[in-house]
């Protein structure tokens, strides 16, 4: 028997198809979507070493209009490897195939179907999984979790987005305040004529207005469809970083890392970087790791999704075995070399990244290590390699390792940089800002 809650969900996005997109948009841009990138991927889930060729099959459960999809779709084009888009919406779904026809991209399978129903049709299984937003959704979590557990090989990786509690906090006091003044029963169109009129009419005082920044992209850029799945959603919860971690533990998965910059990404899970007080300081060092990214949580309430790699079993690249291949990422892609130059003036440079908020700040001291990172990271030479072609005395190799390692490991938690290895570097292509 077909759950009533899964129709009403069905129902809100047929008439509602979440994110808004017009396939028109494809000509000129491409969505980059949070933990898709194949070299992080690489990186946090197959120690630098994924092959992503025949073989390599990835699902996008509950994609949606499609953006994890023509991300992935686009990066894999030509590769051999198997991409499935899964979501119960037709209309999501025929969203998301002009998208891919608009691209000329035909390796995506199009399945219409429930989460749950996964574990009994998916034999082969998937070395990549992406489920975001919609385990939240769901009637039940655990059940569709599992499913996707099932599915996912012992050795692949998941990427997985569920709402964060404590900043949803006035989310949920709005959905409860519309659910009185504009019930369900009557037309979403009517609802959501209620709901502007509401935001309009919200006292300063409105816990919605206050926090108003974490859900201006909802309200303002994704117009009724925004709206519609941010505050009159019939399916609807929130996790706590403690309940995350137990809803990966009920299927023996464990966190790989936090994904994202800012509040999003590990440093925002940091509750000794938050707080920064020595007292307290030493006070979190007798706490469980799980309770201080709990701390973090509720010391600011800005998380308001919480994004994360999660595997069976993790395997992380090595940032200082000789065969790595560094990548930078982000905001850093493009400008490798330029830092190179200029930590070569001999000054200390700071790299920042900012969201949700939250600054990050990378400090890199002049060294001549460190110019040699920036000047190959690009993707064409291992650690050895550029350790061999310093210019000026580094040091052995582990020396050379064990100088880089702080500031290697402070841009990995800011999602700048990620080590691969040179087989992978040419399967996974680069896509452009639009499709050639």
């Amino acid at each position: 028997m077909p759950d009533p809650l899964n129709g009403s969900v069905r129902r809100l996005y047929e008439q509602q198809p979440y994110p808004p997109r017009n396939p028109d948009d494809e000509r000129r841009r491409l969505i980059e979507t949070a933990g898709d990138d194949l070299d992080a991927i690489s990186h946090f889930g197959f120690g630098g070493h994924a092959r992503f060729d025949h073989g390599f099959r990835v699902l996008v459960a509950g994609g949606g209009t499609g953006d994890s999809t023509i991300y992935l779709a686009e990066q894999l084009r030509g590769t051999g490897a198997e991409l499935v888009h899964l979501d119960l919406c037709s209309r999501s779904i025929g969203i998301a195939r002009s998208r891919a026809r608009a691209r000329g991209l035909r390796n995506i399978e199009w399945r219409q179907a429930s989460i749950e129903s996964l574990a009994d049709a998916e034999a082969d299984g998937f070395d990549y999984i992406n489920c975001c937003g919609v385990l939240h959704h769901l009637p039940d979590p655990d059940t569709g979790l599992r499913a996707l557990a099932r599915v996912l090989k012992p050795d692949g990786l998941m990427f997985l987005m569920v709402y964060g509690e404590a900043a949803r906090a006035p989310v949920y006091q709005m959905q409860q305040l519309l659910r009185l003044l504009t019930p369900e029963h009557l037309p979403l169109s009517t609802r959501l004529e209620h709901t502007v009129r509401l935001l309009q009419a919200l006292p300063d005082s409105n816990p919605l207005r206050q926090s108003f920044a974490l859900w201006e992209h909802d309200i303002e850029d994704y117009g009724e469809a925004g709206l519609a799945d941010l505050l009159l959603h019939p399916q609807d919860r929130a996790y706590s970083v403690t309940e995350l971690h137990d809803l990966l533990l009920g299927q023996r998965l464990e966190l790989v890392q936090f994904v994202g910059a800012g509040w999003m990404g590990p440093v925002g899970y940091d509750a000794g970087a938050l707080i920064g007080d020595e007292v307290l300081g030493r006070q979190l060092e007798k706490v469980p790791a799980v309770d201080r990214m709990a701390i973090a949580e509720l010391l600011h309430a800005r998380q308001t999704r919480h994004q994360c790699y999660v595997a069976h079993r993790a395997a992380t690249a090595d940032t200082a075995s000789p065969e790595s291949v560094p990548l930078l990422c982000g905001a850093l892609r493009e400008h490798g070399r330029r830092l190179a130059r200029r930590l070569s003036a001999g000054r200390e440079e700071t790299v920042s990244v900012e969201a949700g908020g939250l600054r990050i700040e990378v400090r890199i001291p002049p060294s001549p290590a460190h110019q040699l990172l920036f000047r190959y990271a690009g993707g064409r030479h291992s650690l050895a390699e550029a350790h061999a072609l310093a210019r000026e005395p580094v040091g052995s190799f582990d020396q050379f390792v064990v100088e880089l390692a702080p500031v290697v490991a402070d841009l990995v938690r800011a999602g700048l940089l990620v080590m691969s290895d040179r087989r992978h570097l040419g399967s996974a292509c680069r896509p452009l800002a639009a499709s050639a």
